[in-house]
């Protein structure tokens, strides 16, 4: 047999991936011709094959010693040196390769490769976009490209290539797959799902299975998506990704159970699968179990510490312990690993109104931080109205459920006069209960968002004609910030949820009240104050609220703070643990679902130690229903208002179970909630300025025995004849001051409003 021979027959099992035979022929043939260069570069090639890149390297360049100048085995140099993590040494021999031959194909890969491993994405993708111009249908080049554009995040640009790809190579199933995972991130579901389907024309694999189930849960179908799952385990039952999709949209249908064994499934696969653990940590949270969430935040995070949701959760679960400035750390770490992540950006604002250290102009500068970079690329025009009876309010949030944005709206919607306004709701809601029900029959229209993107939301609110949407959210988890900074209304306004501004241009408003947000503390806003007469909150009281009354108890004031525990910042500890040493015989009971948490309560315990307080005074209390939460009213005389982030629903819980509230006013909304609270119904005496006046005011009531008595007797009346409790006055208010707003903005109001 001849060299040439031999080396056709070491191809031929080469070409076939027989590749240990393929070696074997080779290694013969150079024992019989050490100089024969081909044979040299082949082997180098087959050892690349099977893992040995630094082996790889040093045949190829024995192949160049005998024959030097030779572009393709410049070319597979520079993979070899690829694989062998030699990033700068496979720049230099692609750049070789293309020299001898400019146009060399493999050559221009290997160097698209290689910048990419050098970290240049930019210099990654010009090469491999001059790689498509020479050569379009080069499959390898295709989708490489795509990695990087990804990775650059210019996803458009990978639409249209994949796009092309598909024209030169109809139903492949990776270009397929890969525009439909452009088309979910882009939130375009049904051209997803479309694309899956076209590269599944040659039989479904796991990769487009999984793509048309999160396309058709994205849509809104989680039944049409659980066939394609069914399908996938029956051909692929150890798919940890397939197993970790189908658990996250059993917590989205609320089958915990189902979700947690698919979820101990995909561990069992695969124990540090990135997304079942982010999943599993997600369900622990929910559920406060904090001790078993961060063992497995520090188990991803350990193996993926660039996991920006990771970073996120954990940021959650310090929050819900009250370890602020961790959850702050936490949030500021999301967002180095992904600058985009908007969620965690907004996390990180709403987390620094727990801490006293921020005045309100820095964190308005903070908030028009975040629309610069999430929300407003480009100001956009302002939509013309179009009504021409009824103005229509759109009402966006994801809290139209048992949350206090929920409560509080309950009582204001019955109130809007329906021959001048049409409500509509636009709900990202993914679990609804039973007041969410109570709050659907209250619009005329509702739509579920959940799983929209926010051009989505936005197209249909202007499909809509939503003259006046209200955001209820601003910054709080499961904000759609996004879709008002696409500008789908002629007016949009801030309201309820959120305790500051937006930070975006593009909302007109914020709907206040002058006692939360005076004219003279409004400079950090970025919309202008919409003031309401009275207060920016309506109170409508749970019908099975318990008559106010002190329970049989030894003497002695018990104080007590009913907010959650992030609140408790270490000044409230410290002006407390003063307070207490100066009323001997006193109490303190701290009540919120956190302190069921062993690790919370014992953190709680030992910061009030650190702050000087007499551990055996300090009562902590966990969960209750809310009718048993309103009933331990009954265990306390005084409340004792957090700072600098104030109660809102717990003050009003407090006055209507009797017990008076102490609050100390600050300079932003969050710390004015109380003194807004307390000055609408008629109780500023209680409102402190500075905390020795705090001190004064508590140890007055304390004091007081008589009008502790007098209070529990006569609060519940005062606070439902006020401006508080008075839904109708404050429906009416809400629609002259939205017209208001509305006139401000030059627009006309339509034919119902004709005689206003």
């Amino acid at each position: 047999m001849t060299p040439q021979q031999a080396l056709r027959l070491g191809l031929g099992h080469h070409q076939s991936g027989r590749l240990a035979e393929a070696e074997a022929v080779y290694r013969q043939l150079l024992e019989q011709v050490p100089g024969y260069a081909d044979a040299w570069h082949l082997l180098g090639v087959t050892r690349l094959q099977q893992g040995d890149a630094a082996g790889a390297v040093t045949l190829i360049e024995r192949a160049l010693h005998h024959q030097p100048d030779t572009a393709d085995y410049y070319a597979n140099l520079a993979e070899a040196h690829r694989q062998a993590g030699s990033a700068q040494a496979a720049v230099g021999a692609a750049e070789h390769a293309l020299r001898l031959t400019p146009r060399h194909a493999a050559a221009r890969n290997a160097l698209g490769l290689a910048r990419l491993d050098e970290g240049d994405a930019q210099a990654a993708a010009q090469a491999l976009r001059t790689l498509l111009a020479d050569e379009p249908r080069h499959l390898h080049g295709r989708v490489n490209l795509l990695t990087v554009l990804r990775r650059l995040g210019h996803d458009e640009e990978a639409i249209t290539v994949c796009q092309e790809g598909l024209q030169l190579y109809p139903a492949n199933p990776t270009l397929a797959q890969q525009l439909g995972d452009l088309l979910l991130d882009q939130h375009r579901p049904a051209a997803a799902l479309a694309a899956y389907q076209e590269g599944a024309k040659a039989g479904w694999n796991a990769a487009l299975l999984k793509g048309a189930a999160l396309a058709q849960a994205q849509l809104g179908r989680p039944d049409q998506a659980e066939p394609y799952y069914r399908t996938l385990f029956q051909h692929w039952p150890d798919d940890a990704d397939g197993w970790n999709n189908w658990a996250a949209l059993l917590i989205e249908r609320g089958e915990d159970q189902a979700a947690d064994e698919a979820l101990a499934r995909v561990l069992r696969l695969s124990p540090n699968h990135p997304g079942a653990l982010a999943n599993a940590a997600m369900r622990a949270i929910a559920e406060q179990r904090h001790i078993e969430a961060e063992a497995l935040l520090t188990r991803l995070l350990t193996c993926a510490p660039a996991h920006a949701e990771a970073w996120n959760h954990l940021g959650r679960l310090r929050i819900g312990q009250g370890r602020v400035e961790e959850a702050l750390d936490a949030w500021s770490r999301a967002m180095a690993v992904d600058p985009r992540h908007d969620q965690a950006h907004s996390n990180l604002l709403f987390g620094r109104h727990y801490l006293a250290g921020p005045d309100a102009a820095e964190l308005g500068h903070a908030h028009r931080q975040w629309a610069q970079r999430h929300g407003e690329s480009a100001q956009r025009p302002v939509p013309a109205p179009r009504s021409d009876g009824r103005l229509r309010i759109g009402y966006l949030s994801p809290d139209l459920r048992r949350h206090p944005v929920g409560f509080l709206l309950a009582g204001v919607l019955p109130g809007h006069d329906r021959s001048r306004f049409r409500l509509h709701a636009y709900a990202d809601l993914a679990r609804p209960d039973p007041l969410s029900l109570a709050l659907h029959g209250q619009f005329e229209g509702w739509t579920t968002i959940t799983g929209w993107s926010d051009a989505q939301v936005a197209e249909q609110l202007r499909a809509d004609g939503v003259d006046i949407l209200i955001d209820l959210a601003g910054h709080t988890a499961g904000q759609r910030l996004g879709v008002l900074a696409l500008r789908p209304a002629p007016m949009q306004v801030s309201w309820l949820g959120y305790v500051n501004t937006t930070g975006l241009r593009s909302v007109d408003y914020l709907l206040t009240d002058r006692r939360s947000s005076p004219p003279d503390l409004a400079q950090g806003l970025s919309e202008t104050p919409l003031y309401l007469p009275d207060c920016r909150f309506c109170y409508s009281p749970p019908d099975y609220a318990p008559l106010p009354a002190r329970s049989e108890r030894a003497d002695g004031v018990v104080f007590g703070c009913f907010n959650n525990y992030a609140k408790l910042d270490t000044p409230v500890f410290t002006l407390w643990a003063e307070l207490l040493r100066r009323q001997p015989g006193a109490r303190l009971l701290l009540k919120s679902r956190e302190y069921d948490d062993p690790t919370v309560a014992e953190h709680c315990h030992r910061r009030w130690l650190a702050a000087g307080g007499d551990p055996h005074r300090l009562a902590l209390r966990g969960y209750s229903l809310h009718a048993d939460a309103l009933a331990q009213y009954a265990d306390i005389d005084i409340a004792l208002d957090p700072f600098p982030f104030t109660g809102g629903i717990t003050t009003l819980e407090a006055l209507w179970m009797g017990v008076p509230v102490v609050s100390l006013a600050g300079d932003r909304i969050a710390s004015r909630q109380g003194a807004a609270l307390l000055g609408t119904a008629g109780l500023t005496e209680w409102v402190a300025d500075d905390t020795d006046t705090y001190l004064a005011i508590a140890e007055s009531l304390a004091a007081d025995t008589a009008g502790r008595r007098h209070w529990r007797q006569t609060l519940r009346p005062r606070l439902a004849a006020s401006p508080l409790c008075q839904a109708a006055r404050f429906s009416a208010a809400l629609e002259a001051t939205l017209l208001d707003g509305w006139r401000r903005l030059g627009f006309t109001a339509p034919g119902a409003f004709a005689d206003v």
